[in-house]
């Protein structure tokens, strides 16, 4: 086992951090699987609390080690490790009868099953792997709760991060407690593992465990024992010097006072340690631990020989001279390795470039020789021995062995150099496979325009392998993904002309005639899927027909599958949402059967929308975690978990259940999506922060969604939701002309497009704007010009697509238009909010709640009145929405009544600033005056207030009244509220 502990060193003062380890042991036992990540800088103890934990017998070990790989990444290395350690029990040969994909991680445990052996490997297949070594240590935890060991994270490869996530987001009550170490000093901010921690954290079930350097008592009690050893023990002055030098640090502690540490000065740095410590060993002892800095990883004495060309006695004798010197330490398994990873970092930096060349050259001719050799370890070997012709295979065989154990960004690099290597040798002849095999592994593994830029390359080289017509396909499927619609199109079109003639349906045709035919069908459905995703349902249900056609004929089920989906769209375009719902779950299901994980993702995304049009609003939220679930276990979390959150965030945002969106939110930030996938999270993280009251963060938000959305050419139903939450914003922030002037823009976009019939939303919004700006300008030109401003709403609305949601939002406008005409209509808001509890919409059902109130209270103030505006603060203040609130606090106000929850202290009048009132010609003294008004004093509070008499005040308030063209106090004080007159 690596470690930072000698192995006589004992574990002093770490009272607290073995309670924490050993309370998550007890409730993993009980049934409460847990996670902890430890943290500490470099010879702090991460590992030597492991071993007391494994120590106390309660658990069932599974240990591994991330490797410190110079070049190529070793895939699943820590994991690999704890298998092999494990070795083949009872248990394992159990659940590998039931898996057979676990031998795609120890091959010697039995023979690949067909599908393991496959070259065909897609990141669907990756989750078959991922529920085997969960359902492994599930079954490994039934005698003794199962301890997954993870060591040094901080060096991990990118297949391990992401089982290790599939296991952390599964656990539910499995007797499992997973344990990570890392050195935070090792990790920079932004870096992969950083967002990864930092998104692990967020579970429910993580704890941190903080390692800290030891105080002074309890080094110099650690210090004591490990000096008391000596039979020449250094003086109290030395030992309390080297104490002082160490700063808590265990490891630079053991080696300033162990038994034989130097007496004339102490060493500045651990690197001067730990060459102090070699530096007493003898040349043949440094040689094998050379070789073993050079391998990267334990190895038994046999392998060390074999490389040294010594006999194993020898190596032996060497070896123990180190262990003597707690440089080295026999593993467990009995293989040898260094007492601490620094050790081997050290020796490497202090060994010469032809050195570590020929080493790398023996490493990798002896391991090659060896059987079952990890393609990816003998690629970083050749490439070290500069041997370009035989990294180059090698790295070949390590993409696919990737690939195989779904570990695609450690495919992606692999291939990426072989086409360097290829590149290097003149192998212009390979470059068409290899930027093929780039494109596909990168876009598995979500960079997107890394595949495009492989695919594109592939498709400039000589050959004819892959064809033109199946990389024309990747790069429309790839563009696709990426948000970009034209380019898509274009490419489909492209892959259909690169096709040879396609036969009659009837004729078998030959076999290469039977791979185009399906290649035909797919297309057909992806165009299908392409053109509903833009809005243009016609040509998609053509695209759509022939497709169904072709998969029928060809029986291309996945084509199908895609066909469905696209159904689906085109079923929601035209406002059939349980026809798009059935079409949809039909697409999932062979998506599911297949394995294909895009598709499946793509048909949980489509499901989420269709199921929020229907109103179906706690069931998105659910669908959308299911889905979401899978995508990340299949390692397509870049390409879609994003969209499907964001569709979870909506869904609970319109439910009014926003301390669960923002949990969402903040899962999906953290994961940093990106290009056009990173549009929808900050979209409704900008309607979150709106609801919320945070009305510069949403505009930030929603102003970072809309250049996104430009940028990479969104399709109009992108811009248009875009477009609504920004007006939204803009209105609750006060600025109803700046909301306004976005929907108009808004409608304009999508004029002829296939959105025409979502223009309702929009039109609502705008109607919203008017109503606010007449509620303020009262004057004959402002009727005027709010009358004008109505044409190109009038002239857009449709009244929709026969959604659920689509009667709610008609009651909306009817309601708003009554506002226009300053018409209170208490009624029409009533049916408003009924309209929208009708289909789950708890936000906008709060907001016609609120206009309820104030059309009733502007009627008079009686019971009904009270009992409205007293129901909805009380749902503002239950779902959380303090702008809402505060509206309603001032509403209650300046009605004297008293809420439920009662409002807070008065603010302090004040008049505007600027000229907001100046079109009313109010005098200064009235401009006084209504500021009274706005605070809901009555006309003697007023007279007191400026000491004039009560009957001037009351004429005072009759020429306000006059002058702003209301017939109440309480209109006059709304009026002033919305010029900014606090």
């Amino acid at each position: 086992m690596a470690g930072e502990e000698a192995p006589g060193r004992s574990l002093v003062g770490r009272d607290r951090e073995m309670g924490v380890l050993r309370a998550a042991v007890a409730r993993a036992a009980a049934g409460e699987p847990g996670i902890v990540l430890v943290a500490g800088e470099t010879g702090v103890g991460k590992t030597a609390l492991v071993r007391a934990l494994i120590a106390d017998g309660t658990t069932t070990p599974l240990y591994g080690v991330c490797l410190p790989a110079v070049e190529e990444a070793l895939p699943f290395a820590p994991l690999i490790q704890a298998l092999r350690r494990l070795g083949n029990t009872g248990t394992v040969r159990q659940q590998v009868a039931r898996s057979p994909e676990l031998t795609r991680l120890v091959p010697s445990w039995g023979a690949a099953s067909e599908a393991s052996g496959s070259a065909d490997v897609t990141s669907s297949t990756k989750l078959v792997l991922f529920q085997a070594v969960f359902d492994l240590i599930d079954k490994l935890g039934a005698a003794a709760p199962t301890l997954h060991v993870v060591e040094d994270i901080h060096w991990s490869d990118r297949s391990t991060l992401d089982l290790v996530r599939y296991l952390a987001t599964n656990l539910l009550r499995e007797r499992v407690l997973l344990l990570v170490t890392y050195r935070d000093h090792d990790i920079p901010a932004g870096s992969p593992v950083a967002s990864w921690l930092a998104e692990l954290a967020r579970l429910p079930i993580v704890e941190r465990l903080a390692v800290h350097r030891l105080d002074a008592q309890h080094a110099l009690e650690l210090a004591s024992r490990i000096a008391g050893t000596d039979p020449h023990p250094m003086s109290a002055d030395r030992l309390s010097a080297a104490v002082d030098r160490a700063a808590g640090n265990p490891l630079f502690l053991e080696h300033l006072v162990r038994p034989g540490a130097p007496t004339d000065a102490l060493p500045v740095t651990l690197q001067e340690l730990l060459l102090a410590r070699v530096g007493v060993l003898s040349q043949q002892a440094v040689r094998v631990l050379e070789v073993l800095s050079t391998l990267g990883r334990a190895a038994p004495a046999e392998l060390v020989a074999q490389i040294l060309e010594r006999a194993v006695p020898d190596v032996e004798a060497h070896a123990h001279a180190a262990i003597e010197q707690a440089v080295l330490e026999v593993r467990a398994d009995g293989t040898l390795g260094f007492a601490h990873p620094a050790f081997g970092e050290a020796v490497w930096s202090g060994m010469l470039p032809s050195e570590r060349s020929r080493l790398h050259r023996g490493c990798a001719e002896i391991l090659a020789a060896a059987p079952n050799p990890v393609p990816g370890e003998l690629a970083r070997h050749w490439l070290g021995a500069g041997d370009a012709a035989q990294a180059l295979s090698a790295s070949v065989a390590a993409g696919e062995a990737a690939k195989t154990m779904y570990a695609f960004t450690d495919a992606q690099r692999a291939f990426e150099r072989s086409l360097g290597l290829a590149d290097v040798l003149g192998r212009t002849e390979l470059r068409r496979d290899l930027c093929a095999r780039s494109a596909q592994a990168a876009y598995l593994a979500g960079s997107t325009d890394a595949a495009i830029g492989h695919a594109l390359a592939s498709l400039e080289a000589p050959g004819d392998v892959p064809p033109d017509s199946e990389l024309a396909e990747r790069l429309g499927a790839y563009h696709f993904v990426a948000g970009r619609g034209p380019e898509a199109e274009e490419w489909y079109l492209r892959a259909l002309d690169a096709l040879p003639p396609q036969k009659d349906s009837g004729n078998a045709g030959s076999a290469a005639e039977s791979v185009a035919s399906v290649l035909a069908a797919t297309i057909y459905a992806e165009m299908a899927c392409l053109l509903a995703g833009w809005s243009r349902a016609d040509e998609a249900e053509n695209w759509a027909g022939r497709g169904l056609q072709a998969a029928q004929a060809t029986g291309a089920r996945r084509a199908e599958g895609l066909v469905r989906n696209a159904l689906g769209m085109v079923a929601l375009l035209r406002g059939d949402v349980e026809d798009a719902i059935g079409q949809q779950r039909r697409a999932l299901d062979i998506a599911t059967e297949l394995g294909g994980a895009d598709d499946v993702a793509l048909a949980y995304v489509n499901l989420t929308h269709s199921l929020g049009q229907a109103g179906r609003l706690d069931e998105v939220a659910a669908v959308a975690r299911e889905g979401s679930d899978v995508v990340a276990r299949a390692g397509l979390a870049t390409q879609f978990g994003g969209l499907l959150r964001a569709n979870a965030v909506e869904a609970l945002i319109n439910r009014g259940r926003l301390d669960d969106a923002a949990a969402v939110v903040a899962e999906t930030i953290g994961r940093e999506p990106r290009g056009i996938m990173a549009a929808p999270p900050l979209l409704q993280a900008g309607r979150l922060a709106m609801a919320r009251g945070e009305l510069d963060i949403a505009r930030d938000r929603c102003e970072q969604a809309r250049l996104v959305m430009e940028s990479e050419s969104a399709p109009e139903a992108w811009l248009r939701v875009a477009a609504e939450s920004a007006a939204e914003v803009e209105l609750w922030a006060g600025r109803f002309d700046a909301a306004y002037e976005i929907v108009v823009e808004a409608l304009d976009l999508i004029t002829g497009t296939g959105e025409e019939p979502f223009r309702a939303m929009l039109v609502a919004l705008g109607l919203r704007a008017l109503a606010d700006r007449a509620d303020v300008h009262r004057d004959p030109v402002s009727r005027k010009q709010i009358k004008d401003a109505l044409t190109p709403l009038d002239d857009a609305f449709s009244g929709g697509v026969n959604l659920p949601t689509d009667a709610a939002v008609q009651a909306w406008c009817d309601a708003e238009r009554r506002r226009i005409e300053l018409d209170a209509a208490p009624d029409a808001w009533r049916a408003c909010a009924t309209a929208w509890a009708t289909v789950g919409h708890t936000l906008n059902g709060a907001y016609a709640a609120w206009r309820e109130a104030e059309a009733r209270l502007d009627r008079g103030v009686n019971s009904e009145a009270i009992d409205a505006i007293r129901r909805a603060y009380d749902s503002a203040m239950a779902i959380g929405l303090p702008v809402l609130a505060r509206e309603l606090e001032r509403l209650a106000g300046w009605h004297r009544i008293d809420l439920v929850t009662p409002p807070g202290p008065a603010v302090a009048a004040t008049t505007p600033g600027g000229d907001a009132l100046a079109a009313y010609q109010l005098t200064e003294r009235e401009l006084e005056v209504l500021a009274l008004v706005a605070a809901g004093r009555t006309n003697g509070e007023i007279a007191a207030g400026l000491f004039i008499s009560v009957k001037t005040a009351s004429v005072h308030v009759s020429n306000i009244l006059r002058k702003l063209e209301v017939s109440s106090r309480q209109e006059a004080a709304r009026v002033a509220h919305r010029l900014g007159m606090r």
